[in-house]
Formats: C-alpha cells, structure tokens, sequence
C-alpha cells in the first residue's frame, strides 16, 4: 500500500444498502470496497465494448488490495480502497450515491478539473 488518508466522504442510505448488499453477497474472506474511475470493457457478441469514462466500485480481498497497490481511504463510517490516489482528493466532502441501475454520483458533484488531474494515466478497471 501507498498509504492512507482520512477523507471526509459519507454514503447515502441507498449507496449503504447497495454496498451491504454486495458484500454480504460475494464470496470474499475480508472484502473491502473499491471506488475508481475508468472505463469498463469487453466482449458482446464477438464485438470489443468499451464504456465512457465513468466511476465504478469493486470488492477485493482487503489484506491483497491494500497490502499491494493504493490508497487506502478512511471516513468516519467505513474504509475504501483506490488505485488513483487524485480520487481521494476529489471525493473530499462529498456524499456517494449509487442509484438503482448502478450509476455513482456525489454531491456536491466533482468539478470535471478534480477528475483524473493532468499528468494521470488514464486508469482501465
């Protein structure tokens, strides 16, 4: 791991249940949650996909996630996980919403300047 940062970033009651739900659904020995921002690619019908540049989340095992690569992320109620470490400085003071198809948000909303600063990879997840 990178190193940590405390973040001051909150769920809604909606991004909670979604996350609870997941977690209590994989089958991972100590999942931790993983917020990104990239695109999300592959094959339909024998045709390449890749989507637009969107934030995702993921579950990893907590001890291999943080032990290798990223940041960890730590607000009040919870603990995350990011390979960018610029993602921590965006989500700063903001509220994470997941809606029913999915889709992130916050509020207040990222200035697009916050996302994936100049001189950043663009990251694939």
């Amino acid at each position: 791991m990178f190193g940590t940062q405390k973040v001051n970033v909150t769920l809604t009651s909606r991004a909670k249940s979604r996350i609870d739900r997941d977690l209590a659904l994989i089958k991972l020995r100590s999942p931790i949650f993983c917020l990104s921002w990239g695109t999300t690619a592959g094959r339909v019908n024998g045709q390449w996909i890749e989507s637009p540049l969107k934030w995702t989340i993921g579950y990893n095992e907590r001890d291999t996630a943080v032990e290798y690569e990223g940041w960890l992320g730590i607000a009040d109620t919870f603990e995350f996980h990011v390979i960018q470490e610029w993602v921590l400085q965006a989500v700063d003071n903001r509220t994470l919403d997941i809606d029913e198809n999915g889709q992130i948000s916050f509020a207040p909303p990222i200035p697009p300047e916050l996302i994936d600063p100049p001189g950043n990879a663009k990251q694939r997840v």
